[in-house]
């Protein structure tokens, strides 16, 4: 048994912008900002910045379009996956996670004024993905 699951807090870094496949499945990738802070044997503060590629399919690439803007503070649990692709015979690799839970977290007066905070147009507290390339291939 093996278990492949990811959750991270972080700060958007940049606005998400949808694209969509040929069936219509909006998709969206961008970036979050997970900061660490310690203090050294000195006692001096010490942070370290690391950067976590996301990728959303479906119902959350389209809620994380609406309503995550650059800085804002979102919870993402998904699943690692590393993709390859060639170029000019030169073997690439990137390394995401596939987002299957969304949350927004801050204060919600912090957001864009566009951002609904009652009604049917307000975000969700979490919205679950449905994966696109969950295929049974037995592999």
């Amino acid at each position: 048994m093996s278990v492949n699951s990811c959750t991270f807090i972080g700060y958007a870094g940049s606005d998400p912008v949808a694209k969509y496949l040929p069936d219509g499945t909006a998709v969206c990738n961008f970036s979050i900002a997970c900061n660490e802070q310690w203090k050294d044997k000195s006692g001096a503060k010490q942070e370290k910045t690391e950067w976590i590629r996301l990728s959303f399919f479906g119902k959350v690439a389209e809620i994380a379009v609406k309503y995550v803007r650059k800085g804002s503070q979102i919870y993402v649990q998904g699943r690692m996956q590393t993709r390859d692709w060639e170029k000019d015979g030169v073997k690439h690799y990137m390394t995401e996670v596939n987002v299957r839970d969304l949350k927004l977290l801050g204060d919600p007066k912090a957001k864009s004024d566009s951002l609904p905070l009652s009604g049917p147009e307000a975000p969700q507290k979490a919205v679950k993905a449905t994966d696109p390339f969950d295929d049974d291939i037995p592999f």
